[in-house]
């Protein structure tokens, strides 16, 4: 497809529930990985970042999904959460 097409965007499971993402990002250009706001744990993400480390695509960033624009408004410079 890639000679047909500007961009591809492929979703998949998650990384640390099944081998699809892991399979595929190694096909893939680059990687974006998606993690949800408040959910997922921040050990849950360095795993799934160490993954995929080593793979022919590197990972292009991290982006959070779902994220409670409210409750982040309130966190400030020097919050721990900043």
């Amino acid at each position: 497809l890639k000679p047909h097409f500007g961009l591809i965007v492929i979703d998949t499971p998650p990384l640390l529930a099944v081998a699809d993402a892991r399979v595929l990002a190694d096909r893939a250009d680059s990687v974006l990985f998606a993690a949800r706001w408040g959910k997922t744990s921040r050990n849950a993400i360095l795993d799934g970042l160490k993954q995929l480390d080593g793979n022919s695509a590197p990972v292009a960033g991290v982006v959070m999904t779902r994220t409670d624009m409210d409750r982040l408004s309130s966190y400030q410079y020097g919050s721990t959460y900043y």
